[in-house]
């Protein structure tokens, strides 16, 4: 049985807060993880810059991809 916020349609700021709470939590372990990567490969001699360019690209296809409608990206693979 739904609760008196869902039939009322007054809980959804509090989902809206915890996808919110949830997307930055996300980003924050994707952007700590992609800067490991690019100390990792630097260690290893492989030019970080490469590295950086490489992971920003890929995280700007994951983010179209839960983009709601078309996303361009740019050839430097960020949002225009």
């Amino acid at each position: 049985m739904p609760s008196d916020d869902d039939r009322t349609g007054a809980g959804w700021p509090a989902v809206a807060a915890r996808r919110a709470a949830q997307e930055e939590r996300h980003t924050a372990e994707r952007t700590a993880a992609a800067l490991a990567e690019t100390k990792a490969a630097a260690a290893e001699g492989i030019d970080p810059v490469l590295v950086a360019a490489t992971l920003r690209t890929l995280l700007a296809v994951l983010d179209a991809d839960r983009a709601p409608g078309p996303v361009a990206l740019t050839a430097a693979g960020t949002r225009p």
